[in-house]
């Protein structure tokens, strides 16, 4: 069974958590994940689609199927499958009876739903546009000449499809209008590492860097090559990950907002 392993930003563009899990974790008989804490029980694990789900006993479920994650920056290294779990099991432990899919279809389309009725899709058409569509009636259009000008890429790119896509429903999940950010090329501009002494990091080429910690009372502190020092209560922060629907996601923004110019 083939092993792709999603660091999310994910939902995401890369980030990983390493905060501590403080239940018990274990591995599955079929290489799977599972996580039970004070009756609260989560697995993660590969269907035999090669789908990658996460499940827990409150109703909740999330379902990467195998073709979205082959274009996913995916690596063999086990922390990452570990990170993601984290980052599940903190975003769905207080939530009940949510479910979302990713996936991308015979015709390699990107697309997204959940059972709230939010839905998005990307789509490549015979001109080599890439349509954004979602159910909130946004609608764009990215022409292959943008694309190239702007990441130095083609739209018949796979990843840099992924990327977008992931940009864009971000949006989606805040309530905003879809924009693409092109302040960040994915590829080029910098890279979020599987750190050790920090819960989130981040490094450009041009010797930019952003990470966050935590301290002895809980809090979350995020800090950036260019003086940024901001300070979190564990209740702000959790309240700011649920909103921007993982901690990766709320730490990438904040990486765009404040880091962007490095």
């Amino acid at each position: 069974m083939r092993k792709y392993i999603l660091t999310l930003a994910l939902i995401l563009i890369g980030a990983s958590s390493f905060a501590q899990f403080q239940g018990d974790l274990s591995t599955s008989f079929n290489g799977g994940l599972e996580y039970k804490m004070n009756g609260y029980q989560a697995t993660l694990e590969e269907n035999i689609f090669d789908d990658l789900i996460f499940k827990d006993n409150k109703n909740n479920k999330v379902e990467f199927n195998k073709d979205y994650l082959a274009y996913a920056n995916f690596g063999v290294d086990p922390r990452a499958k570990t990170a993601m779990f984290n980052s599940l099991i903190r975003r769905f432990q207080e939530i009940t009876g949510y479910s979302e899919t990713f996936s991308v279809d015979i015709f390699g389309d990107f697309n997204y739903k959940d059972n709230k009725g939010l839905r998005a899709s990307l789509k490549k058409d015979i001109f080599d546009k890439l349509i954004y569509s979602d159910s909130k009636g946004n609608k764009l259009t990215y022409s292959d000449e943008f694309i190239r000008q702007t990441f130095n890429r083609s739209t018949s790119d796979g990843q840099l499809r992924f990327f977008i896509f992931n940009d864009l429903i971000q949006s989606l999940w805040l309530g905003g209008k879809p924009r693409l950010n092109i302040d960040q090329d994915p590829f080029d501009n910098g890279h979020y590492d599987l750190p050790s002494a920090y819960l989130y990091e981040y490094k450009n080429k041009n010797e930019g860097w952003a990470n966050v910690s935590s301290d002895k009372e809980g809090n979350f502190i995020y800090q950036d090559s260019r003086g940024n020092d901001f300070l979190f209560s564990a209740s702000t922060w959790t309240r700011k990950a649920r909103k921007f629907r993982s901690e990766e996601n709320f730490f990438n923004y904040l990486v765009r907002e404040y880091l962007r110019d490095n």
